[in-house]
């Protein structure tokens, strides 16, 4: 509930309250009479119409609920002033349309409402006459804007629901009750500005909240809220109570904060017994500090409890079904969106709608699901090449590579579960142990994925040295941190491969076998070739581009993965080739010469930075030049090779100068590609992708720092990936019997009857290392094959 002091419809908008929130009777679904609602379509309920198909086509219930005044507050906040075409502000309607868009493309919901607050007096304020009392007047910049509000929600097809004497949480609270109560086994999932409804989380329910401005996001479950505040949902409401809301004016109990109302609640599991514990009995010694204030004030409780709970039953005529979502394929938003001038944001209207593909259809099968998978990504191939995001070129492979996209889904992979059982068997036996090692380390039994308790036992019982802090200055737990803290107690090394172990075990092991087509044993993942602005393609449920492989047991997570009897596995993969790309794209001759001679590129590149014949290159030296060749790759500055190679700032820039004077025109076309986002606010590949860099003249350094760090990367990433696609295409034209399984960027795994591999193999050399034809260098594959992905023959 943390907003400034206003309200939303305070403002002179076009439209009543009745019609902003898009009609009442008509949202609720069926009128009196029973009948329809005019403009929608009765459908039976996606979750009572399976018919028996395999979960992942069944298309469950998601919905996305918008905490729609505080997204606005985030963004006013956390951008710098934008202004529309017309010089009108603008910064807030940007922010909360970017966290939107971007939330869709993640989430594919099935349906969304939008939460709003309005004008007068709340139940709180009855409660608490000075509630909120402390709140600056709005800005009159934000007034403006939120003025937008309806028409953006008009406009996205949207609806908008309130409660008269209730604020936008109770109404998400409501509705997320609502919803439970009539469809429960759908997921729901709440995007806010702010942490206060992290009460609402459980198993179904989850939270997404901007970290960072409003660029990077944490979706908080019961886990990530116990990571968050040492404590679960199910006692946010009595640590809020305790510790107090100075942003709602809310006092809490004096002299307990953040900290003591966590130790409190770990301590006792629950408001009543804080107060039986620290009040009748003895409190514990860990708990003495916080009796005299948490008893002088017990009688307060209830009435702060009231304050900080968010109710789950105002009166609220609300329907699911009228809230059915399938894409922003309405002239509308485009209209909206150019009044403002947000000609960037084109394309994530464009990558949200293609995430949607009309999951509307609950019923669909496999085939169904492929079908209006393929209609929707013609159509916004379409969009895009109108909008001039695609050159004729890059639009027409995009067209041929749809039929290569569903036949990789249809296809699936083999999943050996007895394989993945015992490996995660092993894992957790491993787990177990090495968490009972971290206990008898640090001589007591915590929650090891609690920041707060971690906190206390690295930083204040154990006395290690904080290196990283917390965007709120606390010392961080991240594994980044505790890896500058290697060799400096024992439980370190051991607090880090638990974590690595654990997340295996969470994201794949368990995982992958819900994620099985029992009529077949395969597990088929979702491919979208339109899923990133640089042009990857991006795979969901699961991400078979993110099963690890540089630790012995995430290949043995890959090799769970088999191919079929009568079946080999075939890797093809092109070698350095992003580099290869910057060398051509540079036309640098020394980077190019490098390449002709198909020499080690690291160990020439250090010869180059170093000023040494290779032959008395370190390895060292090697590893040096590696690390700075993918961080020019990838448009980072000397801050980042310094935490790789653990340099101080001024070695790394040295380092990184010495690079760029030895490859002189990879320096001079790094600087002129950024120069023409600048100048064009976009960057092309070679082939005609186009992506708007609208934080390339930013004000503010960081953002601007960013965008240059794209403006670098995506030409050659963006390259990369319209090269793969033009091999993925050409592979199922003139090799059929190279049945392509996973595309994992510059890696393709291909399935082939082990009669013809042969053959095939040398098909595929030709195919794959002729995909570039006409540029200076050579673009190499590694090929290997084997009975399971990863466990590759000699």
């Amino acid at each position: 509930m943390r907003r400034e002091k206003f309200n939303l419809f305070s403002f002179s908008f076009p439209l009543s309250v009745s019609k902003i929130c898009h009609n009442k009777k008509r949202a609720a679904g069926k009128s009196a009479r029973g009948g329809t609602p005019s403009g929608l379509k009765e459908r039976k309920d996606p979750l009572q119409t399976r018919g028996g198909l395999p979960e992942r086509f069944a298309m469950p219930t998601h919905l996305l609920i918008l905490d729609t005044s505080s997204l606005f507050f985030r963004a006013f906040h956390a951008l710098p002033s934008l202004t529309s075409a017309s010089g009108e502000p603008a910064g807030a309607v940007y922010g909360f349309l970017s966290l939107l868009f971007k939330a869709v493309e993640q989430l594919k919901p099935t349906h969304i409402a939008a939460a709003l607050d309005l004008p007068g007096p709340t139940v709180r304020d009855k409660i608490l006459p000075t509630y909120k009392a402390n709140r600056p007047e709005i800005d009159p910049e934000l007034s403006s804007q939120l003025a937008h509000m309806p028409e953006a929600l008009r406009a996205l097809g949207i609806l908008g629901f309130a409660s008269e004497g209730y604020e936008a949480d109770d109404v998400i609270g409501t509705i997320a009750a609502k919803v439970r109560a009539s469809h429960s086994a759908a997921n729901i999932t709440i995007l806010s500005g702010d942490l206060d409804t992290l009460q609402l989380v459980d198993d179904k329910i989850s939270a997404i909240v901007p970290k960072k401005g409003i660029s990077e996001t944490v979706r908080y479950t019961p886990a990530k809220v116990v990571e968050r505040f040492g404590i679960g949902p199910d006692l946010v409401t009595a640590f809020k109570a305790i510790k107090g809301d100075p942003s709602d004016n809310i006092s809490g109990i004096a002299g307990i904060g953040e900290k003591g109302a966590a130790a409190i609640l770990q301590k006792t599991g629950s408001l009543k017994k804080a107060q039986q514990l620290l009040c009748k009995d003895q409190p514990p010694k860990e708990l003495v500090r916080y009796q005299k204030a948490f008893c002088a004030a017990q009688k307060n409780l209830p009435v702060l409890l009231q304050l900080v709970t968010i109710k789950k039953d105002v009166p609220l005529e609300f329907s699911l079904e009228g809230c059915r979502f399938s894409g922003f394929d309405r002239p509308e938003v485009g209209q909206f969106l150019s009044r403002f001038g947000f000609a960037s944001l084109s394309a994530r209207v464009r990558n949200a709608s293609a995430s949607v593909h009309k999951q509307a259809q609950g019923d669909a099968s496999l085939g169904t699901f492929i079908i209006e998978q393929e209609k929707s990504t013609h159509a916004d191939i379409d969009r895009a090449e109108n909008a001039g995001l695609f050159s004729h070129e890059i639009a027409e492979l995009e067209r041929t590579l749809i039929p290569v996209i569903s036949d990789m889904e249809r296809r699936g992979i083999f999943l050996d579960r007895k394989t993945l059982g015992q490996l995660g068997e092993t894992l957790r036996n491993e787990t177990h142990a090495l968490q009972e090692d971290i206990f008898v380390k640090i001589g007591q039994r915590i929650n090891l994925a609690s920041p707060v308790q971690l906190r206390a036992v690295l930083f204040e019982k154990l006395g290690l040295r904080s290196y990283q802090r917390t965007g709120k200055g606390k010392t961080s737990t991240a594994a980044a941190a505790l890896e500058k803290l290697h060799g400096a107690h024992p439980v370190v090394d051991a607090l880090l491969r638990w974590r690595e172990l654990n997340k295996l075990i969470t994201t794949y092991v368990d995982a992958l076998p819900k994620l099985v087509d029992m009529r077949d044993g395969k597990i088929h993942a979702k491919f979208w070739q339109l899923g990133t602005v640089t042009g990857r393609i991006a795979s969901t449920d699961p991400n078979l581009q993110n099963i690890p492989i540089r630790t012995k047991e995430g290949r043995a997570i890959r090799a769970s993965f088999r191919a079929q009897d009568g079946s080999m596995f075939v890797s093809c993969d092109y070698s350095q080739m992003e580099l290869r790309i910057a060398a051509v794209l540079s036309e640098d001759e020394r980077l190019l010469e490098i390449f002709k001679q198909d020499g080690d590129v690291h160990r020439a590149t250090a010869a180059r930075v170093f000023g040494v014949s290779e032959k008395n290159v370190t390895d060292e030296m090697r590893s040096r030049a590696k690390t700075v060749n993918f961080a020019m790759l990838y448009g980072a500055g000397f801050r980042r090779v310094a935490q790789e190679l653990r340099f101080s700032q001024d070695e790394a820039q040295a380092l990184l100068d010495e690079y760029f004077a030895a490859f002189p025109r990879l320096t001079s076309w790094i600087e002129k590609t950024r120069e023409g986002a600048r100048r064009d606010g976009f960057i092309e590949t070679a082939f005609g992708r186009r992506r708007y860099l609208p934080d390339i003249s930013s004000s503010d350094q960081r953002l601007r720092a960013q965008a240059e760090r794209m403006a670098t990367n995506t030409p050659i990433q963006g390259c990369a990936a319209d090269l793969v696609k033009r091999a993925m295409v050409a592979c199922a034209r003139q090799a059929p019997r190279a049945l392509l399984l996973v595309q994992v960027h510059d890696e393709l795994l291909f399935e082939i009857p082990s009669d013809v591999i042969k053959d095939t193999i040398v098909t595929l050399r030709i195919i794959l290392e002729g995909i570039w034809s006409d540029a200076p260098v050579s673009f190499p594959i590694k090929i290997s094959r084997g009975s399971r992905w990863g466990e590759w023959e000699q």
